[in-house]
C-alpha cells in the first residue's frame, strides 16, 4: 500500500478527505455511532451523534450500512435459531408419537 493510500485508512474505518470533519472526529464518530445503535448513549449524546450524521453524507452512509449489517445477523441468529428450535420440537414430537405407539 502506498504511503498516500495508508494515510486514508483509521483504526476504524476508511476516512475521506470530503468529510467535514478531521479523521480524529470520524474515527470518534463511527465510535458513538456503534454506540448509538447498541443503545449506550444517553438522550443528549443520540440527539448530538444524529445531528452530525445527519449532517455528513460519508456518516450517514456508515450508519445505513452498519445498521443493516447489524440486521442481518439478527435476522441470521434468529432464523437459525428458529430452524434449530423447530427441528428440536420435531424431534420431541417424533419421540413422543413413537412413545406413544409402543403402548
Amino acid at each position: 500500500m502506498e504511503e498516500k493510500d495508508s494515510k486514508l485508512y483509521s483504526k476504524i474505518g476508511l476516512y475521506r478527505e470530503d468529510s467535514p470533519y478531521s479523521q480524529e472526529e470520524c474515527d470518534a464518530i463511527i465510535r458513538q455511532l456503534e454506540e448509538l445503535l447498541d443503545g449506550e448513549l444517553n438522550e443528549q449524546e443520540q440527539a448530538e451523534i444524529i445531528k452530525r450524521i445527519e449532517s455528513c453524507e460519508y456518516c450517514l452512509e456508515q450508519y445505513k450500512i452498519e445498521k443493516s449489517f447489524r440486521q442481518l445477523l439478527k435476522d441470521g441468529v434468529l432464523n437459525f435459531t428458529n430452524n434449530v428450535i423447530i427441528h428440536n420440537i420435531k424431534q420431541t414430537i417424533a419421540k413422543i408419537r413413537s412413545h406413544t405407539l409402543l403402548f
